[in-house]
């Protein structure tokens, strides 16, 4: 007897349905309606699934529970339950920390995507951040006295994700593609608690990590080897790093070399350049520059940075991050920790002692000021260095104060290059530790540039020596000649109905400082990536891969496409 809800066929004397436990109904039904309301049924979800499907860039992890048979043959199966489900509810808690997406758990593993349903700029490094966390994590649940560990493999490319699944079958999210694949095949390089990820997904993550390069490595299934990189953990920020950095481009790692001239941002960048001028004449000047994501802001905070290197000077770089919204002063504390010299073997004894002699250089109290610095580091409390009773609230504003006096002290000596990227992102309480320096700066060679995207409203009032600079879309005319120049220095090819194309997009998307893979050729994508619908060049059409995504900086050979949705500040 057919299900009249879901055409299950069930045994004839069966009063519900052994898919949908719907009551079945009593009457009989016409084969041929059945026939007809099923290839209807099957027509509609066809026609659903092609709707719900999209080709998006997804950032795919693959977590593998090492040792999972062996548990199996050695503890009672409630026991195994309890070891995989908190696996699982490790894997989620740190992936749901970096909003991503656990598509499906398999077994012992567990499949994850960074780019959907959520897009962001950052997919790559949210992924290797949850694996550090899920690798972390894992290491310490010790369930049932089991000390248990993973191995991941990350990898980014081209899929269509959507629903699959037929009428009265389970429908789930799936990636089809290239990468899920490769994912599953560097997690088995991997070793028990390391992190295994491919060399696009490198370049995206950028410099934020450290990395040990594994080489081209043969994987089962791909023709070609492939190039594979071990995430060794967090990037530690040395001293010299934290105080003078070399300019960084927006996407650390990605095209750091060949760096194609700047189109159409010389005004704004004679602007900077006069605002430093004035700071080395002892006026402190603050500029807030302001605009679309992938506009070129972090573009423009480079090109000074280069001119600024050739005179003496001190340069502190703080980068506001959505990973950091919720905590207080934290794109403070990671770079304060590198001016502090601090390493990783470094004893809790040997980092008192440096902080000690840098509030000596810089003339900080060693009575409230120095206590202060302790706890913000989360240094053990000090019998030298008692911290004073106050009120978390008083504590709090003393904090700020001392903060606000180490900068000035650096001020003092040198003028300073203050560099402070993606407000949009930035934590209250440092918000309130600019304010009260923005107050501070006209009396100090202090050059404080900041950058946040258009809906940020800065806390400060208006002030004289502030300076709001919008960087607005580009011309038609600057869109093209962005285009021809680094299709000329990629020795490109590029077709005049591609170029149309690009600068097309450009106006569209209000994003004319992009990356741009231009016909596929120069790219060292797979094949499948370059997308199935490739516009002729005489329909002046525009294929999928000339979406535009982060800023035309760095290796023409290796611009990828961007994300729809997902862009660079």
């Amino acid at each position: 007897m057919a299900c009249l809800v879901c055409v299950h066929l069930n045994a004839s004397m069966a009063n519900f349905c052994a898919q949908c436990d719907a009551k079945l109904a009593v009457r009989a039904v016409e084969p041929t309606a059945i026939a007809a309301q099923s290839t209807s049924k099957v027509a509609s979800t066809r026609e659903e699934d092609d709707a719900m499907a999209e080709r998006r860039q997804l950032t795919v992890l693959f977590s593998d529970l090492v040792g999972s048979t062996e548990l199996s043959s050695r503890l009672d199966p409630e026991d195994l339950r309890d070891v995989i489900g908190a696996y699982y509810r490790c894997v989620a808690d740190a992936v749901g920390r970096f909003d991503g997406f656990v598509a499906r758990y398999m077994g012992d593993g567990a499949l994850v995507y960074f780019g959907y349903p959520q897009a962001h700029e950052d997919n790559a490094e949210r992924a290797v951040r949850a694996a550090l966390a899920i690798v972390s994590n894992v290491g310490k649940l010790g369930v049932r006295q089991e000390q248990l560990s993973t191995r991941i493999g990350i990898a980014t490319g081209l899929v269509v994700v959507g629903e699959l699944g037929n009428v009265g079958a389970a429908r789930e999210s799936t990636a089809l593609g290239e990468t899920p694949n490769l994912a599953a095949r560097l997690q088995a390089l991997a070793e028990p608690d390391t992190i295994v990820i491919a060399d696009n997904t490198r370049r995206l993550a950028g410099g934020v990590f450290e990395y040990r390069d594994l080489g081209v490595v043969p994987l089962k299934g791909f023709e070609v080897p492939a190039r594979a990189w071990q995430v060794v953990g967090k990037k530690r920020v040395e001293r010299s790093e934290a105080l003078h950095p070399e300019p960084a481009p927006p996407f650390d790692g990605v095209g750091i070399a060949g760096l194609t001239p700047l189109v159409g941002r010389e005004q704004e960048l004679g602007l900077l350049r006069d605002r430093w001028e004035e700071v080395t004449e002892g006026q402190g000047r603050v500029v807030l520059l302001s605009g679309d994501a992938g506009v070129g802001k972090s573009r423009l905070v480079q090109m000074l940075l280069a001119d600024v290197d050739r005179e003496p000077h001190v340069q502190i770089e703080i980068r506001c991050s959505a990973h950091s919204a919720n905590s207080p002063l934290y794109p403070v504390i990671h770079p304060f920790r590198g001016a502090l010299g601090w390493s990783g073997d470094d004893s809790d004894e040997t980092r008192l002692e440096k902080l000690e002699a840098f509030c000596a250089l810089h003339r900080i109290s060693t009575t409230e000021g120095l206590p202060l610095l302790v706890s913000l580091l989360s240094l053990p409390a000090s019998k030298r260095f008692p911290l004073p009773p106050m009120s978390p609230e008083r504590q709090q504003q003393r904090t700020l104060q001392t903060l606000l006096e180490v900068v000035l002290a650096f001020a003092a000596e040198a003028p300073v290059v203050l560099v402070v990227e993606d407000l949009h992102w930035i934590d209250p309480t440092t918000m309130e530790l600019l304010t009260l320096l923005v107050n501070q700066i006209p009396t100090v060679r202090l050059f404080a540039l900041f950058t946040a995207r258009l809906d940020f409203q800065p806390h400060w009032p208006p002030h004289s020596h502030v300076t709001p600079l919008m960087l607005t879309r580009f011309t038609r005319r600057q869109t093209e000649e962005m285009v021809e120049r680094v299709a000329r220095a990629a020795g490109s090819g590029l077709r005049p109905a591609g170029s149309n194309c690009a600068v097309r997009r450009a106006g569209l998307c209000l994003l004319p400082c992009c990356r741009l893979r231009f016909s596929g050729e120069q790219s060292g994508e797979p094949r499948q990536d370059r997308g199935r619908n490739r516009a002729d060049a005489g329909e002046h059409q525009c294929p999928a891969d000339h979406r535009l995504g982060a800023s035309f900086h760095g290796d023409p050979g290796q611009l990828g496409i961007g994300t729809p949705g997902s862009t660079a500040s």
